[in-house]
Order: C-alpha cells, then structure tokens, then sequence
C-alpha cells in the first residue's frame, strides 16, 4: 500500500498520508509499547526492591558485636585514662604485638580509647587505589580482612566494656569508600546503598557497637581540617606530617597538643611556642607487620606501640609511648609496680 507506515517500525514514511485505520493502528502499537515499558520497569523494581531485601536479611544475618556496656558515672574528681591505638591493618596484624597491647588493655581498663585508623588493611581487592609500587596482596579476601578487624574491635570490647571508643577512619578505609564512589557516581542513592553495605563502617557494624566513627572528608571542630577531633586538650587526625622529624613538622602545622598516625613510627616533639605555650606531637608506632611485602627490600623503621595518656579532672594530661617490641609490652613492670 503507498500510503501505509513503514511495516518493521510503524512509523509513516515521510512524505507518505495516513489513513484513520493505519493512525488507529500507529497508536495501538504505541500504547502496546509504553505498557511494555512500564512493565519492565515495574519488574526491575521489583527485582531491585528483592536484592535490598536480600542484603538486609544478609546484615541482619551477620554476626551480632558485643553490646557495650554504658560507661561507668566517675564523679568530678576522679581522672581516667586513655589509650590511643591505630595501624592494625586487619590480615597484615602483628599478633605478638596485638596480643601483647591486648593483654595491657586488660590490666589498664581505661574509661576512653581512640582508634587511629586504618584498622582494616584491603590491599587486594582495592588495589586500584594504591601508590605508584604498590603490591597487591592477594592471599586475603576483603571478607577476611573484615572479620581480622572485628575480632580484633571484638577484643577490645571484651577487655574495656566500659569505654568510650573514637574511631578516626584512616586512609584505608578510605580507599574502600573511593572505590564504591568512583563506581557509582552517577546516582547518590547507590552510593548509600553500596556504602551501607560494603563499607568497614557498616561491616564493622560501628554503630551498633556504640563506636562513634569520624568520617576523614568531614569537619569535626570548627576551624580545623576535615577529619581532625579535639578529645579534651588534644587533637587527634590519621595522616598528619611523614619522613624525618614528622613529628616536628606535624606540631609546627597546628602549634597543639596533636596525636597523628600513619607512618608507623614513634615520634615526639615539643616547642614552646610564645602567647601558646608548651605543645606537643606524638606518633605511638603501629600494631601491623613491620615489613611488608610491598617495600621489598628496603627496611622501614617502623615500630610496635600505643600510647597512654593519664588525664586529670582539669584536663591536664600526662602522655606515656608504651613500646612493644617481639610481642613484648614494656608497660608490664610499670603496671606491675603501680599494683603494689
């Protein structure tokens, strides 16, 4: 027929006239075609509502943390103690060196602990975001990693049920939420979901913990650089300063009392800065392997530890770096002599 549509599409060649029969059916098919849209919409909505479903069933499934215990009333003259630990790196831990922190956490009970990020390690799986030479470990999954870094929160919990516990995310956790963004950054609400599954945060189950978890991209204390807190007269931030004198360069950045992680290494300096005062920086050291496999050969000088802090009712504070060195924890004869 000269005047019909074209047949494979419907549509009326250009140029052609459209009888009222071949309008009626022109619309049919267009009709027929919106409600095959709109069915096969409906199904991947009900497909994507089934797959929440089903990752919700999977959180609610997982493991349940322990459930911290409120932290006990201490009246106003009381002072308490702080432990400030970071660097664990999930499946690349130093166990003699955690074991032997673990066993001082025990004897010390303290009322507060600050994690200083990069609890977890996810060298493998995220290795896109990795420096220039970096190596990726293959010999873990994400999965262990996860579950090296619960047992160890698990750990902490059971030997300071009381304690207020900070967590600073590090720059590994970091890596992980860089990866769920780069991968869904045309839509916010996958985002949040993929965040709200896979992230350490929501893996670790932090909050249900009743860990409070400073994200790095976010501004904690008005003034400050996103990701630093102020717990009483110190400051805490993961990545602060690095190389030779970090700690010397970390103080003259914020002219405060600052605790930094990071790189691994014990650390002090102290300056007595004019209309400030005496300010110091500290870096504890790690609770992770000393030599991984992505320095290769070159030896790193990095050091075990944690640090201890002795705070008064004023807010005045002594700091102690407790070395651990072969799974040996130097705090043991302190802890020992102050029982007597």
């Amino acid at each position: 027929m000269p005047n019909s549509p074209d047949d494979s599409t419907g549509i009326p060649i250009k140029g052609q006239r459209v009888s009222d029969s071949d309008a009626i059916a022109i619309s049919i098919k267009a009709r027929a075609s919106e409600a095959k849209v709109k069915a096969e919409n409906k199904a991947l909505r009900k497909d994507r509502d089934m797959l929440l479903r089903e990752f919700e069933d999977f959180r609610s499934a997982r493991r349940q943390p322990p459930v911290q215990k409120p932290p006990k009333k201490r009246g106003k003259s009381k002072s308490k103690i702080r432990v400030t630990v970071g660097d664990l790196h999930g499946m690349r831990m130093d166990r003699p060196a955690v074991n032997a922190f673990l066993h001082d956490l025990k004897a010390l009970n303290p009322e507060e602990i600050l994690l200083g990020g990069d609890m977890v390690e996810a060298g493998g799986w995220c290795a896109k975001h990795q420096p220039i030479g970096f190596q990726a470990a293959a010999d873990y999954s994400y999965q262990e990693d996860i579950e090296a870094a619960a047992w160890f929160l698990d750990e902490v919990q059971a030997r300071a049920p009381h304690a207020t516990i900070k967590y600073i995310m590090g720059n590994h956790e970091d890596k992980v939420e860089r990866l769920i963004t780069d991968m869904t950054m045309v839509h916010t609400r996958d985002m949040e979901f993929m965040m709200n599954t896979w992230s350490p945060g929501a893996l670790l189950q932090l909050k249900e913990r009743g860990i409070e978890y400073y994200d790095r991209h976010r501004v904690h204390e008005d003034g400050m650089p996103p990701g630093w807190i102020k717990w009483g007269r110190i400051f805490y931030t993961h990545e602060l300063a690095g190389g030779k004198n970090a700690a010397r360069s970390s103080l003259l950045q914020t002219a405060a009392n600052v605790v930094y992680f990071h790189t691994h290494a014990f650390d002090e300096a102290a300056i007595n800065f004019p209309g400030v005062g005496l300010v110091k920086a500290w870096n504890s050291g790690c609770l992770c392997e000393r030599q991984p496999v992505w320095r290769h050969s070159n030896p790193t000088g990095w050091n075990h530890g944690y640090g201890l802090e002795f705070i008064e009712p004023s807010g005045e504070f002594l700091r102690i770096h407790v070395p651990i060195s072969d799974g040996h924890s130097f705090a043991g004869t302190m802890l020992d002599k102050l029982k007597k």
